[in-house]
């Protein structure tokens, strides 16, 4: 499982998109009507939004963590009770 997560998950990720953008044609409406760039540059600004958070909350949070990198990164997976 751990061999999964590791490596055939992501090659598998970037894989599909480097296929959408191989074979990427725009979208039409009823076969008519394309929709303008305006509409693709809104949902991919829709989608950034949403999924660069995790990556960015997560350099931030390294980032104020004192401690060298390796000394932050074996913190990270401690879990600490509430109540201390």
């Amino acid at each position: 499982m751990k061999y999964c997560w590791k490596f055939f998950t992501p090659a598998v990720c970037t894989c599909t998109f480097l296929f959408s953008l191989v074979k990427y044609t725009p979208l039409k409406f009823n076969k008519t009507y394309e929709y303008p760039w305006w509409g693709y540059f809104l949902g991919g600004f829709f989608t950034l939004s949403s999924t660069l958070m995790v990556p960015l909350w997560m350099m931030y949070a390294v980032s104020v963590t004192p401690g060298t990198l390796r000394q932050v990164g074996s913190n990270a997976f401690i879990v600490r009770n509430s109540e201390e």
